[in-house]
């Protein structure tokens, strides 16, 4: 657990670990979810397949792997449309091009301003293309330009730890992922349009539902970027058409799984190659049938076409259809076990006066101190924005500073 201890100008050694809270789930999971370690072996085999971007290469994980970040320094400046000032198209990023705002004394903000430049570092994506078409059995879209031509694109902004992401009460860099998931994307109750379909057996109907889940802020965000035009798709793909290309292919089909996987070592293929099971049969065992089970086909819109197509990729059974609800709830729930436990900080704050060296006490005495980061960064969470911590204080509270009182958004 990653924790701060809260009476800084006490002696930080002789301060006590704080426990993290419980991870937050939504109270109405239940009625979506039947097997909660199956959804996390679904959540984990969609985060990490890269079969999942439209060029067949690119995962969530791809931007996700090093600490649930991104580490990679070539192309990833983006020149935010003002030209390059660093590294340049497909350039690597050196420690030397940093700060990317340099002063003549950096203890004095009112120095001279020696360089800056709007030039973020971000995340490599794919490259541009238009979507045509998906073909099933194959990892690839079909799209214009194919193969993909050009440089990938840059994201404007850095890729966040998905480490400790659980306790926020919304993600993103701008909070645009919703505390309430709708099941289709990131705006929760701001999205009017948000419809999947339920199958209820006793009436033997299917019906397009708006549906609401609180706690469920990462499923929010979990489902941005898979139909992103810059992070991994090609524009204009859509997740009904997503979930018919990836039910149609073998989860992980083109990665070797570890034999000891410590969440999907059970249904390894024996190969070492992907898994022995279908992202059919994950979904039936991880969801309640109602939001699988329906014979019904549809069209893009949801609406049942009464004489089907067979070999369509413009209809869908209810399981394409829903993918999104799929995704976003068995993504969080994967990333619900990602959290920091028994960090070196842990041991420094429970005796253990060696588990930080002395520059790192220094920059923990500024943290609690001159630097007031604390006035944000407190609590076990290490954040003011957390499930816990806004729905004790709010969404906005007043908070004073050296500069002033000021109105700090969760």
């Amino acid at each position: 657990m990653l924790v701060l201890a809260l009476l800084l100008d006490s002696s930080p050694a002789a301060a006590d670990p704080l426990p993290l809270p419980a991870a937050p789930k939504p109270p109405e999971l239940g009625n979506f979810v039947q097997n909660e370690a199956a959804a996390v072996q679904l959540g984990k085999a969609l985060f990490w397949d890269t079969q999942v971007g439209s060029d067949g290469r690119t995962a969530c994980a791809t931007c996700h792997f090093h600490a649930g970040t991104d580490a990679r320094v070539r192309n990833t400046i983006n020149p935010k449309g003002d030209g390059f000032q660093i590294a340049g198209p497909d350039g690597t990023v050196t420690a030397a091009d940093f700060p990317f705002h340099r002063l003549a004394d950096p203890d004095d903000t009112h120095s001279a301003v020696l360089f800056d430049t709007n030039d973020v570092v971000g995340a490599q994506g794919v490259a541009v293309a238009r979507f045509i078409d998906i073909t099933p059995g194959v990892a690839e879209d079909r799209t214009d330009p194919f193969p993909m031509a050009g440089l990938r694109q840059v994201t404007g902004l850095n890729t966040p730890s998905v480490i400790n992401a659980v306790f926020n009460h919304r993600n993103f860099w701008n909070g645009r992922a919703q505390f309430e998931f709708n099941g289709v994307s990131p705006f929760g109750r701001r999205d009017p349009n948000a419809r999947v379909l339920r199958f209820d057996s006793g009436a033997g109907t299917t019906a397009l539902v708006g549906v609401i889940l609180t706690n469920a802020s990462l499923a929010s965000q979990a489902v941005g970027p898979p139909n992103n035009q810059v992070e991994m798709a090609a524009e204009g793909r859509t997740f009904a058409k997503l979930g018919k290309k990836m039910l149609s292919l073998q989860p992980l089909g083109r990665q070797a799984v570890a034999a000891d996987d410590s969440v999907l070592f059970g249904i390894r293929h024996p190969s070492g190659t992907g898994l022995s099971t279908s992202y059919s049969a994950l979904i039936q065992a991880a969801f309640r049938p109602e939001w699988w089970a329906s014979g019904v086909i549809v069209d893009a819109n949801g609406n049942r076409v009464a004489s089907p197509t067979p070999g369509s990729t413009n209809q869908f059974s209810q399981m394409e259809f829903n993918f999104s609800l799929f995704w976003g709830l068995s993504v969080q729930l994967y990333e619900t076990t990602l959290v920091a436990n028994q960090t070196r900080f842990d041991r420094f704050l429970a005796g253990d006066n060696n588990a930080l060296n002395d520059q790192e006490k220094v920059g923990f005495s500024i943290f609690g101190g001159k630097g007031q980061c604390d006035k944000c960064h407190s609590g076990p969470e290490l954040t003011r924005a957390s499930v816990a911590q806004v729905t004790g204080r709010g969404l906005v509270e007043l908070i004073n500073l050296a500069d002033g009182a000021r109105g700090i958004p969760a």
